[in-house]
């Protein structure tokens, strides 16, 4: 999980934590190694806490995990994806809201740890390593009929449209929702039937290598979100075709945009309906869209999708682009008309070096700049 003496052990900090800050209410580490006699002294040195969160960690078994179990029972976050959940744990604490879970649990485990979190309002579940029986899509729909506090779900496992729209059902008030494409359109339209207040989506691939391109979700499902969630500001969609048609529709029904991420899998992919390039759907999001921080753009795209952006986009704190522009043009029009630009991700695009000398300017303010083309 880590390189070998990576260095971040926590312990010596919790050490220190316990001495000065004993009301500690929540830790969330990422890349540091926590051991088994780190949360044993983390269970019994801060009683009133309430949140963790472990991401890509390691150091410690099911016997600290344990510890929680036993002194920890005001926990209303549990975030360990990178472990199996110790079920006990998640029994002993009824407060729980937020609740993510590894890719190797199964549905049978899934569904026993539902039971025990009624006031759930915050799932991650992960994908799961076998593939679902009808029987066990039963048994976990009706463990979800105890969700129905949910306001966010990421559900990262090959659901059918059909399975996943009698899910939908018992999860009312969601806000934000992560999918993977085998939902496919219908599953998408009944997300937009059933989501009014729905705030964030995100649609990923089940197969992203997929050759003959037969699944997936298309811009139908991208304007059936859209005509029934007029709250969405956050979107993050894989697909394999799109139109300018359907990215201003899509801007026009949900104007409050924030974070606007369109992924189209294949490079350098035109509207599939006018074979011309995406520059008049772009330009309409920043143009529609004030408030826009984050932009991925992908698929056929000249220089005049940039031009867009630094005209409109003043806003704009991250822009990712992909397989597109026609220029150096096209950059220097993002440097120069994007002040608040901190972020810039550039994969397999047409911009040399001038283009990016032309910004150096900004770069003292930038946190980042990633530039990567294939030769």
């Amino acid at each position: 999980m880590l390189p070998l003496n990576w260095g971040a052990i926590v312990h010596s900090w919790l050490v220190m934590f316990a001495k000065v800050y004993p009301f500690l209410e929540e830790l969330r580490l990422k890349r540091m190694t926590i051991t088994d006699e780190s949360l044993d002294l983390l269970a019994k040195s801060f009683p009133g806490f309430k949140a963790l969160s472990l991401s890509m960690r390691d150091g410690f078994t099911e016997i600290g995990l344990k510890a929680i179990a036993s002194h920890c029972r005001n926990l209303t976050e549990l975030n360990i994806q990178d472990c199996r959940t110790e079920e006990r744990l998640v029994s002993r604490c009824k407060l729980l809201r937020v609740l993510k879970v590894n890719d190797r649990i199964t549905l049978e485990q899934l569904q026993r740890l539902i039971v025990h979190v009624p006031l759930l309002t915050e799932l991650g579940t992960g994908s799961f390593l076998q593939e679902p029986t009808p029987r066990q899509y039963e048994e976990i729909e009706t463990a979800f009929c105890n969700c129905r506090n949910l306001q966010a779900l990421s559900a990262k496992y090959p659901l059918q449209s059909g399975e996943f729209a009698k899910f939908l059902a018992h999860c009312p008030n969601l806000r934000c929702l992560w999918v993977m494409d085998s939902v496919e359109d219908k599953g998408l339209e009944a997300v937009g039937s059933s989501y009014p207040l729905l705030e964030e989506l995100r649609v990923y691939p089940a197969d992203p290598y997929d050759r003959h391109h037969r699944d997936g979700v298309t811009e139908l499902g991208f304007l059936a979100v859209s005509r029934g969630c007029p709250k969405l500001h956050y979107v993050l969609y894989f697909c394999r075709r799109m139109t300018n048609a359907a990215v201003v529709t899509r801007v026009h029904n949900c104007p409050d945009f924030t974070h606007f991420r369109l992924c189209i899998m294949t490079p350098y992919q035109p509207d599939y309906l006018t074979n011309g390039p995406l520059d008049d759907g772009f330009g309409a999001v920043v143009k529609t869209c004030t408030k826009i921080k984050r932009l991925s753009v992908s698929g056929l795209l000249t220089d005049q999708t940039f031009a867009y952006i630094g005209k409109y986009a003043k806003d704009l704190d991250t822009l990712s682009a992909a397989f597109g522009g026609s220029s150096d043009l096209g950059m220097q029009c993002v440097l120069e008309g994007c002040p608040k630009l901190r972020k810039l991700e550039i994969r397999d695009c047409p911009f040399g070096d001038s283009a990016l000398v032309s910004g150096r300017e900004k770069y003292e303010m930038m946190r980042s700049l990633w530039s990567h083309r294939a030769v």
